[in-house]
């Protein structure tokens, strides 16, 4: 009697474990990537990890702005706020934060970098995020 009720609690026990594994690996295939993303050689996306623009992912953004330029021979155009709606997030709500996003990046570079109005898009994969269009100039 011990062993089957023992063989029964093991048998649940790996039917939850596959199942939590399951959802969790469909959570993560859902979730944005962070990072930058090059979309040509002159165009690239930096995906942050939030949808609010802050003082560390602008830092990291100018490194890697400092390291294209270096290695790609460009320059800085100008940048772009982004969100996407659809999923989780009303199109509002997404036009508001990158209403916000842009206001920030116009503070925080000032005059030295152009900065583009907001876009916002429809996107239904996966959760909501925003993002900012980095686009650049051949250096002649």
């Amino acid at each position: 009697m011990i062993g089957f009720v023992s063989a029964i609690s093991a048998s649940l026990a790996v039917i939850i474990l596959i199942t939590v594994s399951s959802l969790l690996g469909y959570v993560n295939s859902i979730l944005p990537k962070k990072g930058i993303k090059k979309i040509d050689e002159t165009h690239y996306q930096y995906i942050m990890g939030n949808v609010f623009v802050g003082q560390e992912p602008l830092n990291q953004l100018t490194l890697l702005i400092s390291e294209i330029e270096e290695k790609n021979d460009v320059v800085l155009m100008s940048n772009r706020p982004v969100c996407n709606f659809g999923f989780n997030r009303s199109e509002r709500e997404m036009i508001e934060i990158a209403t916000f996003n842009f206001l920030k990046i116009k503070k925080y570079y000032g005059d030295q970098v152009n900065v583009l109005r907001i876009h916002t898009e429809e996107y239904e994969a996966g959760f909501n995020y925003c993002y900012l269009d980095v686009y650049f100039s051949k250096n002649l």
